[in-house]
């Protein structure tokens, strides 16, 4: 059975990518090519066993972009204060934490959040042509939602969102295109307006600079947001974070 989404995820962020996210309450999803790990989407290729590195190389480039065309990730951690991402993902402590809320404002969206599972080994065949067609999402779920043994400290739940259900810029809208398509540094990237709402705590780093906490704030008042605003503070008794509540 399995184990259902929580109503609580997070997302790490760097400073900058951090006020653009509050500014234009949007989320920014990537193409499965452009993500840090360079395993992803890479099921087994079954290929002569005297096929060149580079054949197979190629091959698994092209399966990836292949998925590209039809897909884009958002992903988010069930950890809160994890002090590894904090560092990685939250640029080196000096950018901040969203708290999305997947229980009431963006529930809608849950049939699209899978849960990452973590394996020692690839153990997948690659999605061809010759798939039954009623087999093909099952076995993009399987390929989207595992990874190597290494991230599991991450904890990871993926947001999907297919390609079909954006539009590109200058085109013209369908009521079930909710986000659109853009390049940025010559990447294509898709964005997903969600409400203030669905964002219950901004948390800042515990580097942070002071304007980044000044701005957060600003963003809140101009939105009319409910957001908690905190700041990450060093736990006495644990090798952990602890939110510090901006009352301001």
């Amino acid at each position: 059975m399995a184990e259902p989404i929580p109503n609580l995820l997070f997302k790490y962020l760097g400073k900058e990518g951090g006020i653009k996210t509050l500014e234009n309450l949007t989320l920014m999803f990537s193409n499965p090519a452009d993500l840090n790990d360079p395993f992803e989407f890479l099921p087994r290729l079954e290929l002569s066993p005297h096929s060149r590195d580079d054949e197979r190389t190629s091959k698994a480039k092209n399966q990836v972009r292949d998925y590209g065309r039809n897909s884009f990730i958002f992903c988010m951690t069930s950890k809160e204060h994890n002090v590894r991402m904090w560092d990685h993902y939250g640029d080196k402590h000096q950018g901040l934490m969203i708290q999305l809320d997947f229980g009431k404002t963006l529930a809608e969206h849950r049939g699209w959040i899978l849960r990452v599972h973590y394996d020692s080994e690839v153990r997948f065949d690659p999605l061809d042509k010759s798939l039954e067609t009623e087999e093909k999402p099952k076995r993009f779920r399987d390929i989207v939602t595992h990874k190597g043994e290494d991230w599991k400290p991450e904890s990871e739940y993926r947001w999907i969102l297919p390609a079909q259900n954006c539009y590109s810029m200058g085109q013209e809208k369908e009521p079930e295109q909710k986000g659109e398509l853009r390049l940025l540094d010559k990447k294509m990237k898709a964005f997903l307006p969600i409400p203030a709402a669905s964002i219950l705590k901004v948390t800042v780093g515990y580097h942070c600079s002071e304007s980044l906490l000044s701005t957060v704030l600003q963003l809140r008042a101009r939105h009319h947001a409910p957001w908690l605003v905190a700041k990450a503070k060093l736990s006495l008794d644990r090798f952990t974070f602890e939110d510090e509540i901006i009352t301001a």
